[in-house]
């Protein structure tokens, strides 16, 4: 039933925007990654229930409006689906920048200019126009270990030492599917990211060849840090986020986990601590990726909904997330108000320069191309060379207009 209002006219059209809002609520569907696991996991650790805690909050401050969430581990493939069926939810959160390319080009995703909150670091432009809004942010450029905080130096001495007595310092897990690779990937684009800022956007707005110069130099700088072959073979069925928990047994399996924020709640309640990927000064640079929030069907609820959940001045989104993540939830341009591990991360996205996931900016003949190489090179190291002209070969049937040229971004 819609409210009938009877306002003079010298009120103004808010007010009567807002009584002609309907009293049935009105239903928009939110696509996104996250999906509760099926065992037990740590306070904090369950992404989708996390998530829902935002979306309730926001239910309950508009009081007009329900959300229902579909959670997919294949945001792009069930995207692509319902896209072309012409049926796409009102809002999907994308966990690859590089989707949001092909939407925009389509005409499908709809621009978000005008939706009031939205601070420049958090919006993605495409073609000069806002077609995303980041609201989760995580670091990558993350080393974790066991047990209380100590120097760099002297866990770099132990994998070193553990290294030439044959047993692997790093815990390793590359199975994901559909994206098995993807943690490999992430080791790379660290190494890069050691080379400069403008190394790093030239490789990932496809400027630069994968077979020689730095981007080889990283795949073998990544080779000295692990010794690949026979021993991590194991890496290629552990999952990701089981990977840490060899790391804090009472026998540990090993010593080191390379592994984003968003992994903080993995390691079984155990004491762990955190150092920036070794290589280049702490807070210089850090590579992160986002979630990103893209409208299909552009509707009021659907801004409301975007504004609630990234609006830098008045958090109330961010705020339920973070208390339903145990403190995980992330965002950009936000002071740190933790201590201890998360402090220290949340002080990464505050200081020097960002740099988003290379992967994730890249065509997806590259990126599959990319992690199909990192499962074949933990295989077998010999065929380095084979790999990498591989994916040059995959770049170049590419053309220019396809690559996603997303630029590091300076912290707020």
């Amino acid at each position: 039933m819609i409210r009938h209002c009877f306002a003079a006219a010298v009120l103004g059209a808010s007010l009567l925007t807002a009584c002609t809002r309907s009293d049935e609520p009105v239903t928009i569907e939110v696509l996104a990654s996250w999906e509760s696991p099926t065992g037990p996991v740590a306070p904090g650790a369950d992404e989708e229930k996390a998530f829902r805690a935002a979306l309730a909050a926001f239910e309950r401050a508009d009081g007009n409006v329900r959300v229902r969430y579909v959670g997919t581990r294949d945001v792009s493939q069930v995207l692509r689906a319902r896209v072309e069926r012409e049926s796409p939810p009102d809002i999907a959160v994308f966990p690859r920048l590089y989707d949001l390319r092909s939407y925009v080009d389509s005409g499908a995703l709809r621009p978000l200019d005008g939706v009031p909150g939205l601070s420049a670091e958090r919006v993605i432009r495409i073609d000069r126009k806002a077609y995303g809004v980041s609201i989760a942010a995580h670091v990558k450029s993350l080393v974790w270990y066991a047990g209380p905080p100590v120097p760099w130096a002297d866990l770099a001495g132990r994998a070193a030492t553990m290294l030439a007595a044959g047993r692997e310092p790093w815990c390793l897990g590359m199975s994901s599917p559909p994206l098995s690779g993807w943690p490999g990937t992430d080791w790379i684009e660290d190494l890069v990211l050691n080379s400069g800022v403008d190394v790093y956007n030239d490789w990932t707005a496809g400027r630069l060849p994968w077979s020689r110069g730095s981007i080889r130099a990283a795949w073998l700088a990544w080779r000295d840090m692990i010794a690949p072959g026979e021993r991590t073979r194991p890496a290629l069925l552990t999952g990701y986020a089981d990977a840490g928990l060899a790391m804090v047994d009472p026998q540990p399996g090993c010593l080191l986990h390379h592994a984003a924020s968003f992994n903080a709640n993995n390691y079984g309640g155990r004491e762990v601590n955190v150092h920036p990927f070794p290589g280049r000064e702490p807070g210089s640079r850090t590579l992160i990726s986002e979630d990103v929030m893209g409208v299909f069907r552009d509707t009021p609820p659907a801004r409301r909904l975007v504004r609630f959940l990234a609006d830098r001045a008045r958090p109330a989104g961010h705020d339920a997330w973070r208390e339903a993540s145990a403190g995980t939830h992330l965002v950009l341009g936000r002071g740190s108000a933790s201590s201890g591990n998360l402090g220290r991360i949340e002080q990464m996205l505050t200081t020097g320069t960002l740099c988003r996931d290379a992967s994730d900016l890249m065509p997806p003949a590259v990126t599959d191309a990319f992690q199909h190489a990192v499962m074949r090179f933990l295989q077998d190291p010999g065929r380095l060379d084979d790999l990498l002209a591989d994916i040059d070969a995959v770049a170049g049937m590419t053309s220019r207009e396809e690559w996603l040229d997303l630029p590091c971004i300076p912290a707020a």
